[in-house]
């Protein structure tokens, strides 16, 4: 077997001086030294490309990038391009890396003849306080399908399918061409199911590698915006061409049909908050265009939610599954 070649960690970076150097410091750190911090300064308008130069110049295995702004998918598959070892690790610029994390990512993938995928454990910080997640990978799970194991990740507590939940061996991702999807939000809705469906192997590593920074003002994911229900539309109609495909069997069509549905139900419980956007009457539109998509849900608050969508419409559903969810 080739000899194995350490990792290179991609960090986009957009407007998040008070906390790369957190980030960066977490991999800087580490008991390991066979890697490279590929930085994509994704068009930052704070002082963060200056701190992305400030730490190239005093360490020689770091790498700036300069771009305009394309978002998390153009920096990321930015990064992609720029890799030279073995493995691919994606770190957002205001996360970081565990104690120990690579040492031990090193070793998983030694033991178990380095798979295509490894799938990880994560910690979450609020600025004060790290939470382990709840999620274990049981022995199990390596007798298990990649369809099996992709339709239980979502019902594990605290498993968030994250791109930085990941990591990649490099060719792998340069032979099946699993590059970001640019210009939407939620892009890993969609790199997920292609990264994790179409992996021979796939190695679980129940050291914690990851630490996800929750609850920070301004992130992406706590910033409102219509377009994320739009992008999400087009994630399911990405999902849907993709997975048409005949090198995919009935079984991993399946598993994608209760992805999309997870999606559609998702946004039903959320679009009511964007009423006050002016495209807001367009977006139930398309979403009621889409209602079919439940008519054989393989849950049945899937199915419940079909014909409210046939006898409500989008608005007044929306509200209602708001209100059950919230009860649960």
């Amino acid at each position: 077997m080739e000899e194995y070649t350490g990792f290179d960690i991609i960090i986009p970076v957009y407007n998040v001086q008070d906390y790369l150097a957190e980030c960066i410091e977490s991999v800087i750190c580490q008991n390991y030294d066979n890697y490279e911090i590929i930085l994509v300064d994704d068009g930052s308008t704070d002082e963060s490309g200056k701190l992305c130069d400030a730490y190239a110049s005093s360490y020689e295995h770091i790498t700036v990038v300069h771009q305009e702004n394309m978002g998390l998918s153009g920096a990321r598959n930015t990064g992609i391009r720029r890799t030279g070892k073995k493995y691919i690790i994606f770190l957002d610029s205001d996360d970081m890396l565990c104690e120990n994390a690579l040492i031990n990512l090193h070793n998983l993938i030694c033991q178990k003849r380095q798979p295509q995928l490894i799938v990880n454990r994560r910690v979450t910080y609020d600025g004060i306080r790290v939470t382990k997640c709840r999620y274990f990978f049981e022995a199990e799970f390596a007798d298990m399908t990649n369809v099996q194991v992709y339709r239980l990740l979502p019902q594990l507590k605290d498993c968030w399918l994250g791109a930085w939940m990941f990591v990649c061996r490099r060719d792998y991702i340069e032979k099946e061409k699993l590059f970001f999807y640019e210009g939407i939000f939620h892009e890993d809705e969609e790199w997920v199911p292609r990264v994790f469906l179409n992996a021979k192997s796939i190695g679980y590593n129940n050291s914690f590698l990851y630490c996800n920074r929750i609850c920070r003002e301004g992130s992406i994911t706590a910033t409102r915006n219509i377009k994320r229900i739009t992008d999400k539309l087009e994630i399911i109609e990405l999902l849907r061409v993709e997975f048409q495909k005949r090198k995919y069997d009935r079984s991993v069509k399946e598993a994608i049909s209760l992805r999309i549905q997870a999606i559609l139900f998702g946004i039903l419980t959320e679009v009511y908050k964007y009423n006050k956007c002016r495209e807001y009457e367009n977006v139930c539109r398309r979403i009621q265009e889409k209602y079919l998509i439940m008519k054989n849900g393989m849950r049945m608050i899937y199915v419940v939610s079909y014909y409210m969508l046939y006898i409500m419409g989008v608005d007044k559903t929306s509200r209602a599954l708001s209100f059950i969810v919230a009860l649960k």
